[in-house]
């Protein structure tokens, strides 16, 4: 019913280390887009590469952003 509560979470099941990985990514994919914007470059215009010095983050989350 859209009167329910929401249901409580489980805090235990929470992975701080993900959540950790996934805001230096966002942080990553933010710098990026405030570059390309003050460079008046738009987000669709594809850009044949951009390089980045990221050690912290792991490959599966490379593959995300």
């Amino acid at each position: 019913m859209h009167l329910d509560d929401y249901p409580v979470p489980d805090q235990s099941r929470i992975d701080k280390d993900l959540e950790e990985k996934m805001m230096e990514a966002y942080t990553l994919i933010e710098v990026v887009r405030r570059v390309r914007q003050e460079n008046s470059i738009k987000g669709r215009q594809p850009v044949s590469e951009i390089k980045i010095f990221a050690p912290a983050l792991d490959d599966e989350i490379i593959k995300i952003i």
